[in-house]
């Protein structure tokens, strides 16, 4: 396959790699949008399946997770909750991005399905993408029913907010 050629080798330091086997999830990326991960991913892996608010946003049908190896963070950033958006940014470490919605969601999906286990089960973290209004895509509360993908301003504060993160290599 064409994309094997770009996986073949993981350019993470194994050190790295080593240091955060128990702290973040390394996945191949493939080129799928939200919307292509949540119609491959299996039921109750998703809430509000097929009604879904974001099913016509540019985020979810445009946007696509890019070949390449990612290290996504099994939590939020530390001491990200109940932070705006932009106090948020300033706690990423400068080897450090914000994920897109779909690169989370492909990301914690499957996770969930090769090991079972429900990252950000009582957490939303914000992604990199926003809403047609400007708001920040959130994805979390990952319950039996599936993940939720919803908004929140970009000067909202919640306890149960955090940042997503991906170490970049």
């Amino acid at each position: 396959h064409e994309h094997l050629h770009t996986l073949q080798s993981v350019k993470y330091n194994p050190e790295l790699l080593e240091r955060c086997k128990d702290t973040h999830v390394l996945v191949a990326g493939n080129p799928l949008t939200l919307i292509d991960v949540r119609a491959r991913a299996t039921s109750g892996t998703f809430f509000s399946y097929g009604d879904s608010w974001y099913n016509q946003e540019a985020f979810a049908i445009e946007q696509m997770v890019q070949v390449r190896w990612y290290l996504v963070g099994k939590t939020p950033v530390d001491d990200s909750r109940y932070k705006t958006w932009e106090e948020q940014n300033w706690l990423l470490c400068a080897r450090a991005f914000v994920p897109s919605a779909c690169i989370l969601a492909y990301a914690v999906a499957g996770h969930f399905l090769n090991t079972g286990e429900r990252l950000f089960e009582n957490d939303y973290v914000r992604c990199s993408d926003a809403d047609t209004d400007k708001d920040r895509i959130v994805m979390g509360m990952f319950r039996p029913d599936g993940i939720r993908c919803g908004v929140y301003r970009a000067n909202k504060r919640d306890p149960n907010l955090g940042l997503a993160h991906v170490i970049d290599l």
